[in-house]
C-alpha cells in the first residue's frame, strides 16, 4: 500500500464491455418435442474480450496499419503554467554528489540513473512513493560490502506496471472497493492506445492532500530523445486519466507527469539533459479533444536547474484539476463514455435526454426531437464550439431541425445521438469512412439484391448523412429495437432466421465497401413489435482498400484467450488472420453470430439440429487453427490464404443451406 489517509470515493467492481462467461459450452435442451443433445454457444453479456488496437506505451505510438495516436502538445515558456504564483520561482535545491556523478556519467544506463535520482527525492526531498516500489535490502555480507562503494548506496526503485501501480493506489483513495480493482484494472483501457502492462519508471506520490499519483519516464539510451519520452509520458497519463474518470468515476480534468533525458539520449550528445513536465486535459465540450501541455528545460550536465525543476515540481507543482461543476459518479453509471464526455454532462439525466450507458467509448444519448435541438444548437454553454463557424455543420444542424419537424414527428419522438472522437476512435475523420460512401448506402439504384436489403436496413437506421471533421464523427440514429441478448428466446424459427438472412445480406454488402468489422450480437438489435432484426454501428465500419494488402483497415483486436476449449470460438469473433480479406473476415462473424443466435431459437427440428452440429464442429475445427495462427500473431501466406478462405467460403454455404432450410420449413 502506499501508506497515506484515504480518500471517500467508491469505484466500480466490474469490467465494462467484458464478459466474465466463456464464449461456448454444451447444454442439453429439446426441440419442440425432439429430445437432443446441442452444443450450445453461450450469450456475451457485452462485448467479446479484446482490447482494441493496443500497443504499449513503451514502443512506437502507431496502431495497426497507420492509426496514429494524435495527442496535440503545446510547449509553453512559462514554468508559472505547472505551479501557483507565489511558488513558481524554482529554489535551488541541493542534490546529492550521487545524482550530479549520474548525470555526468556516459556509462550509466537508464535505471541506475533513475536510481539515483529515487534515492535523492525520497530521503533529501521527503517525496513519498508507492509501498511496491521499494525493494529489501539484502543483508549478505557482499551486499554490505557493496553499499559502502559510492555508486552503490542508492536505492533500487521497483517498477510495477500500470494495472498494479492503480490498483495499489485504489486501496488508498478508495479503500471500500479496492479489492475489486486488483482484476479489474488490468483490462481497463479497453480501445486505448496504452496497455496496462506499460511500466512507468517512477511514480511519485503527491501527499499534500488527497493522495495524486504521478507518472513519469526516465530515459538514457541512444535509441531514445525528447519526443519519444513525452509520448511515453503521455500515453501514461491517457491511461491515469481513463481510470480516474471510468473506473473511479472521478470528474478529473487534467493529470500531471515528467519526462526525464539523460545525457546518453541521441539528442543530448553526451553533453546535455532534459527534464519537463507535462498536464494532459480531457475534452471540455463535445467535439473538443485532449490536448497535452509541457514545459522543459535542457542544460549542460553540469547544471541542476533541469533537476531542481523536477524537484520542484513534485513539491509544489499543480494538483490534478477537479471539476467542481460535478460529483463522483455512482458505480452503476460508470461508463467508457465518460473518457472523453464533457464532466458538466455526466449526471445531465432528464426527459428531453439521458447518457446511454453502455460497454464502449462511443458517447450515445437517448434524445427526443427537443432534447435534439437544444444540444446541437441552443444551449448554454455551447457543446459544440468548434463547429459553430462550420457550414457542414450548419447544414446537419438544419437537416436535423427538418427531420424533427417532419413525418409525424413530436417533440417527444426519440432517436439516439452517437458521437465518435479521434482520441477514441486512434484515426482522424471518425465515421468519415461512411460519410464518404454515404451516396451509395442510400442511393435508389440498387446493383443486386444485398444492395436492396442494405440500403433498406440502413435508411430505416439513419436518416441523415453523418457530420465528421478531423476531431469528431456525429450521426443521428432511429430506435431500432432493443439489444439481442435481452430476448431470452425465438419461439418462431423461420421469422427470426428471415431477419438473420437480411442481415447477412447488409453485411455482406457492406464487406465491399465498408466493411463492418464487428458483425457480432452486441451489434444486433431485435423489435419485438416488428419482428425485425437490424445490424447497427454501421457508422464504425472502415474504408474498403482498392487492393487487399497490409494497408487493409480492419482492426487487429487483441483477443482475450483463456487457454482451453472456448478459445476456438473467440477466434472466430475477431479473425485477426483475415484482416486483408473483408469478405472472410464478414463471413466469420456471421458464422460466429449464427451459432450464437441458433442458441434462443425455439423448435428446431431434428434434421436442423444435426445440420447446426455438423457446422458447430466444423466452425471449432477451423477455430482452433485460426486460434493458433493469431496467438502466434501470423498473417496467412500465399499457400494457406486459398485453403483458409476456401474453408471459411464453405462452411458459410452450410450455414446458409441451413438458413434456407429453417425459412422454407
Amino acid at each position: 500500500m502506499l501508506g497515506l489517509q484515504p480518500e471517500t470515493t467508491h469505484a466500480s467492481g466490474g469490467m465494462l464491455g467484458v464478459s466474465s462467461e466463456h464464449p461456448t459450452t454444451k447444454r442439453s435442451r429439446s426441440a419442440g418435442n425432439q429430445g437432443s443433445t446441442m452444443k450450445r454457444v453461450k450469450l456475451f453479456n457485452e462485448i467479446p474480450p479484446v482490447q482494441n488496437g493496443v500497443i504499449s506505451a513503451s514502443k512506437t505510438p502507431v496502431i495497426d496499419e497507420g492509426r496514429i495516436v494524435d495527442i496535440p502538445t503545446e510547449k509553453v515558456l512559462d514554468v508559472g503554467y505547472f505551479f501557483d504564483d507565489d511558488v513558481k520561482d524554482i529554489p535551488e535545491y541541493d542534490v546529492s554528489q550521487s545524482v550530479q556523478n549520474a548525470l555526468k556519467s556516459t556509462c550509466q544506463k537508464e535505471k541506475a540513473l533513475r536510481n539515483a535520482v529515487y534515492t535523492d527525492l525520497m530521503f533529501n526531498h521527503n517525496i513519498k512513493f508507492p509501498e511496491s516500489s521499494f525493494k529489501p535490502e539484502s543483508t549478505s555480507r557482499v551486499s554490505k560490502l557493496l553499499r559502502r562503494v559510492p555508486l552503490a548506496r542508492n536505492k533500487e526503485y521497483v517498477e510495477a506496471d500500470l494495472a498494479k501501480l492503480l490498483a495499489e493506489y485504489a486501496k488508498v483513495c478508495d479503500p471500500i472497493t479496492s479489492a475489486n480493482h486488483t482484476t479489474s484494472v488490468q483490462r481497463i483501457v479497453r480501445g486505448l492506445p496504452v496497455t496496462t502492462t506499460s511500466e512507468p519508471e517512477l511514480a511519485p506520490i503527491d501527499t499534500r492532500g488527497p493522495a495524486q499519483i504521478r507518472l513519469g519516464g526516465f530515459k538514457n539510451a541512444s535509441n531514445y530523445n525528447v519526443a519519444k519520452a513525452k509520448i511515453e509520458c503521455t500515453m501514461y497519463l491517457l491511461g491515469l486519466l481513463y481510470w480516474l474518470r471510468v473506473e473511479l468515476g472521478r470528474p478529473v480534468e487534467s493529470v500531471f507527469g515528467f519526462y526525464f533525458c539523460g545525457c546518453r539520449c541521441e539528442d543530448q550528445k553526451k553533453k546535455t539533459y532534459t527534464v519537463g513536465i507535462l498536464k494532459l486535459s480531457a475534452s471540455q465540450y463535445l467535439g473538443d479533444e485532449m490536448k497535452a501541455v509541457c514545459y522543459e528545460i535542457k542544460d549542460d550536465v553540469n547544471s541542476l536547474l533541469p533537476m531542481r525543476l523536477l524537484i520542484h515540481f513534485l513539491k509544489e507543482g499543480k494538483r490534478w484539476d477537479i471539476s467542481n461543476q460535478t460529483t463522483t459518479v455512482p458505480v452503476e453509471r460508470r461508463i467508457p463514455s465518460l473518457f472523453t464526455l464533457p464532466s458538466n454532462l455526466w449526471n445531465d439525466e432528464h426527459d428531453a435526454r439521458r447518457l446511454v450507458l453502455h460497454g464502449t467509448l462511443s458517447i450515445v444519448f437517448d434524445i427526443s426531437s427537443l432534447g435534439l435541438e437544444n444540444l446541437l444548437m441552443c444551449e448554454n454553454p455551447v457543446h459544440f464550439k468548434n463547429s459553430l463557424t462550420d457550414k457542414q455543420w450548419t447544414d446537419f444542424c438544419s437537416q436535423v431541425s427538418s427531420l424533427s419537424k417532419s413525418n409525424g414527428s413530436t417533440a417527444d419522438t426519440r432517436f439516439f445521438l452517437k458521437i465518435r472522437s479521434k482520441d477514441t476512435s486512434s484515426q482522424r475523420r471518425p465515421m468519415g469512412a461512411m460519410w464518404d460512401v454515404w451516396d451509395l448506402l442510400v442511393t435508389e439504384d440498387r446493383a443486386n439484391d444485398d444492395h436492396q436489403v442494405a440500403v433498406d436496413s440502413i435508411s430505416r437506421t439513419y436518416p441523415l448523412r453523418p457530420y465528421t471533421t478531423e476531431n469528431i464523427g456525429v450521426i443521428l440514429m432511429r430506435d431500432r429495437g432493443c439489444p439481442l441478448k435481452l430476448v431470452s428466446s425465438f419461439p418462431d424459427p423461420k421469422s427470426i432466421v428471415t431477419e438473420f438472412r437480411k442481415v447477412m445480406k447488409t453485411a455482406s454488402f457492406l464487406s465491399t465497401c465498408l466493411p463492418h468489422g464487428d458483425v457480432l450480437p452486441h451489434n444486433l438489435v431485435y423489435d419485438q413489435a416488428s419482428g425485425e432484426m437490424t445490424l447497427i454501428d454501421v457508422d464504425e465500419g472502415v474504408r474498403k482498400p482498392q487492393i487487399s494488402s497490409a494497408a487493409d483497415h480492419i482492426l487487429r483486436r487483441k483477443n482475450a484467450y483463456s487457454n482451453d476449449s472456448n478459445d476456438w470460438y473467440i477466434a472466430l469473433l475477431y479473425p485477426n488472420v483475415f484482416r486483408e480479406y473483408a469478405e472472410s473476415y464478414t463471413k466469420l462473424q456471421l458464422i460466429a453470430s449464427f451459432l450464437y443466435l441458433i442458441t434462443r431459437i425455439d423448435k428446431l427440428t431434428s434434421t436442423s439440429l444435426k445440420h447446426y452440429e455438423l457446422i458447430h464442429d466444423k466452425a471449432e475445427s477451423l477455430g482452433v487453427d485460426l486460434c493458433l495462427l493469431d496467438k502466434e500473431d501470423s498473417m496467412l501466406d500465399r499457400t494457406n490464404t486459398t485453403r483458409y478462405i476456401a474453408s471459411v467460403d464453405d462452411l458459410y454455404k452450410d450455414m446458409e443451406k441451413l438458413v434456407d432450410a429453417i425459412i422454407a420449413a
